[in-house]
């Protein structure tokens, strides 16, 4: 028979091997909440990315509407400037031409 001194003490070993047994099902739990949580944050990060992405190149394409729009815009603006400076050109040339035939 047993003494009371080794009942106890098995009862102890068996009480801290439930307790164990416990205490590795818990830390496994966290730890696949923990994997869970990091595949989380890498799926959202990829998400942010791909969204920064799409969103950068909307930007890209807005801007260079915009840039093209200006440059017409420019150019619709100095190309009758430029025909007025050439035309006064010519006009100054012709007159230059003519007062240069009159003295003659």
């Amino acid at each position: 028979m047993k003494s009371p001194i080794r009942k106890s003490e098995s009862r102890e070993k068996k009480s801290l091997t439930r307790l164990e047994k416990i205490l590795n099902e818990k830390f496994a739990k966290i730890n696949n909440r923990f994997n869970s949580i990091g595949k989380t944050q890498q799926n959202l990060g990829r998400m942010l990315s791909a969204k920064i992405q799409v969103a950068n190149r909307e930007l890209e394409e807005r801007l260079a509407q915009k840039i093209s729009k200006f440059s017409n815009l420019i150019l619709t603006t100095i190309d009758p400037l430029l025909k007025e400076l050439e035309t006064r050109q010519e006009d100054r040339e012709l007159a230059a031409e003519q007062t240069a035939q009159m003295r003659k």
